[in-house]
């Protein structure tokens, strides 16, 4: 047992001091699959932690095993959430974007070090030279000096802190801007791709960057900290912008960003004309099942056999570190990355404020887990879900 004196006097030392605790199962090679016991009280975790409704996923051997849900989508209802209710998942759409954004690489349609001002310049780039060096290697490792949004002050112009590439900052802008590139090299809407290029494949039949009626009923409903119904914002973007698309005849699933911000301007002028109010919208509006999001998670297993998807080459590009965070995590294209004793993980959280999701995997052992909350206090439940199944003290849980 270390006590307070030894640990100062081996911090005096520069000795290096374990940051992680002993759980109380540790890892194996088994599934991810939380323990009987702790099931048994996770409805009462939830009830304490303020946490109307949870959806778990489990992947084992590169395969979807295991998946349940717990709680209510609607507190003031009592509507129960299914294993088929869609969850906002917020950033955890990144690196499904950037799965694709791999995809298209490989097609010779982007080029990873091209600068995104050559596919497309946005109206709103501020006079800064450092825009001009931008590319699509430095919006996946967060390495653009790109705010993750603007202030909301009409007219903010875009503009970086630091040199891309220099170091990390995670940006939203930078995604929505590569967005609009992909738009432009695939002559569609950002949805339309991602749904030609892999949600269709891998049958991701409900999973949507847009919006739509279907949505609408399926979608459950987002919580505050003491576990009331709160401002559901993603529906307030989005419904309007729905009237729109069927007054216009052209589905949200069909926009570009240009479409967006033209029906923006009409059906809701209220909302600022900046990209994290844009549905739909790579850097935080991917909507799906917690199994659909499982079945992504799929791709990134070593030794996967689906037809569909990034290649080899490009899974392993996307889980290499590009970018360091500290001496445990890093960056790689689209995944926060965790080296281990003795095993490497990938792993991103999701946060639209009373939304909140976390995925973690072990590629190379071809397993994972998946959280889905709709409740702004969501990480106190995901953290011990993830916690138990796993038998890891993630570094990921104190950095985020």
């Amino acid at each position: 047992m270390t006590t307070r004196r030894d640990f100062v006097l081996a911090t005096a030392l520069g000795a290096v001091v374990p940051w992680r605790r002993r759980l109380a199962r540790p890892p194996a090679q088994r599934p991810w699959i939380p323990s009987d016991g702790f099931l048994a009280g996770l409805p009462r975790l939830m009830e304490l932690a303020s946490v109307p409704g949870t959806a778990v996923a489990v992947l084992d051997g590169g395969e979807v095993v295991w998946r349940r849900a717990f709680g209510v989508a609607n507190a003031e209802t009592g509507a129960r959430v299914e294993i088929e209710s869609v969850f906002p998942a917020a950033s955890l759409g990144k690196p499904v974007f950037g799965a694709v954004v791999l995809d298209l690489v490989e097609d010779g349609l982007l080029d990873l070090d091209r600068p995104l001002v050559a596919y497309v310049r946005p109206d709103d780039l501020a006079d800064d030279p450092r825009l001009e060096r931008i590319a699509a290697r430095h919006v996946l490792s967060h390495t653009t000096g790109l705010p993750n949004w603007r202030p909301r002050a009409s007219g903010t112009k875009l503009t970086t802190s630091f040199e891309p590439g220099e170091r990390f900052q995670y940006s939203g802008e930078g995604f929505f801007w590569l967005q609009r590139a992909v738009e432009t090299v695939a002559g569609r809407g950002i949805d339309r791709v991602m749904r030609d290029r892999l949600f269709g494949p891998a049958g991701m039949a409900r999973a949507t960057y847009a919006w739509s009626e279907d949505h609408q009923r399926w979608t459950v409903f987002g919580h505050g900290s003491r576990g009331d119904l709160a401002e559901q914002f993603n529906r307030r973007m989005s419904d309007p912008l729905l009237e729109h698309a069927k007054t216009t005849g052209k589905p949200m699933t069909e926009w570009t960003a240009a479409d967006t911000f033209a029906a923006m301007e009409q059906a809701a002028p209220t909302l600022p004309r900046q990209p994290n109010f844009a549905v739909p919208n790579v850097a935080g509006s991917l909507i799906c099942t917690v199994g659909e999001y499982a079945r992504f998670v799929s791709l990134m297993m070593a030794r996967r056999e689906a037809s569909y998807g990034p290649s080899e080459a490009s899974r392993v590009a996307m889980l290499t570190p590009r970018v360091e965070l500290n001496r445990v995590l890093s960056w790689g294209l689209g995944w926060g990355l965790e080296t281990g004793d003795a095993a490497r993980y990938c792993w991103h959280w999701g946060d639209n404020g009373i939304f909140k999701a976390f995925v973690v995997a072990e590629p190379d052992a071809g397993r994972g887990i998946v959280v889905f909350t709709n409740g702004s206090s969501g990480p106190k439940v995901y953290q011990r879900i993830v916690a138990d199944a796993t038998g890891l003290d993630l570094a990921a849980f104190l950095w985020v």
